[in-house]
């Protein structure tokens, strides 16, 4: 079969550490269903987004990432290319990103395959079916929140993500090495731009309150060591008043360090978040639990479901909060 030799992959990331991390396992997917091919990450949207810490992968995790020369850059994002070299920074960040986007979907050259993962929870079943003879260059821009991605190669995918664990301090490593050896939970709080936010703000007290429950019914009651991780290191939390002791945990400005150290724990309480999503994936105890919410988001009136493995647990974190409005 004739082919081009500067075919090319190219995976758009967008988004904090959780969403990157599905886009990074997206690659690793590709990388494995198309083995004679470079994949090249584009990060230029951080250059003109402050999204949460930047582009972090490769900050927490020893991942490979290879970045397309100019003249890709040049066919794929031919705005933000030549916006780039403005020196002024701030300036750029006062820029429209998303309508910096649009525009450039439509100047993109028609020689580009487009791929989109269908409203970040769906399975587009078009991911790997790239037509190498009519495109030499296929563009994936989406969250790819689902792991039918990467069904098949669910154990490359966890173990590409190595931390670094010189990141840890003193103290990080004894608490790492407690809750290795005692009954421990991770509870992830997601504050910050979900408060109030139509979409995102599905998992409210009465969530955790049920989830909590459950857990505790699956192990017979036997108390744990609560771990809380939130953005807001003096965080009060409310529906562990009557539960006894728990632990905050929270590292500003170092969100990856909070999301391996869920990883940790022996059971994990994740919110619709990406970023508890991948802790939990990443917690390989055998006898790891996770409970994780029904719905991970909404649009207008349509609710869409979060995507999770066969073994874990989901609430259906709608129905909870209509309960705790009718009391």
């Amino acid at each position: 079969k004739y082919r081009e030799e500067y075919f090319m992959i190219v995976v758009k990331y967008t988004g904090g550490l959780g969403n990157q991390m599905f886009q990074y396992a997206l690659s690793i997917s590709l990388a494995l269903h198309f083995p004679d091919e470079h994949i090249y990450a584009d990060l230029s949207r951080y250059n003109f987004s402050k999204e949460h810490e930047g582009f972090a992968v490769d900050k927490y995790f020893q991942a490979d990432i290879e970045l397309p020369d100019k003249k890709t850059l040049k066919k794929l994002t031919p705005i933000k290319y030549f916006i780039d070299k403005i020196p002024l920074r701030t300036l750029k960040y006062k820029l429209p990103i998303s309508k910096l986007d649009k525009l450039e979907e439509k100047l993109r050259s028609k020689e580009i395959g487009f791929i989109t993962d269908y409203t970040s929870t769906l399975y587009n079943h078009d991911a790997f079916n790239l037509n190498y003879e009519m495109l030499n260059t296929w563009y994936f821009k989406g969250n790819w929140i689902n792991p039918l991605y990467w069904q098949g190669y669910e154990e490359k995918v966890i173990h590409s993500f190595r931390f670094k664990e010189e990141l840890l301090s003193n103290e990080d490593i004894r608490i790492v090495e407690e809750m290795r050896k005692t009954e421990s939970v991770s509870i992830h709080i997601r504050r910050g731009d979900y408060v109030g936010k139509y979409g995102f703000d599905l998992c409210d007290n009465s969530y955790y309150e049920k989830a909590l429950d459950k857990l505790f019914r699956i192990r017979g009651k036997k108390e744990m060591n609560i771990y809380i991780f939130a953005e807001e290191a003096d965080m009060k939390v409310e529906f562990l008043q009557n539960r006894g002791e728990y632990f905050l945990i929270s590292h500003p400005e170092k969100s990856g360090i909070d999301l391996w150290m869920m990883a940790q724990c022996r059971y994990n309480i994740i919110t619709n978040s990406t970023f508890s999503y991948w802790s939990a994936l990443l917690n390989s105890n055998k006898q790891k639990i996770v409970i994780a919410p029904l719905y991970a988001y909404r649009i207008k009136e349509i609710y869409r479901r979060l995507p999770v493995p066969e073994n874990w647990i989901q609430i259906d974190n709608l129905k909870v909060n209509q309960e705790e409005r009718k009391c």
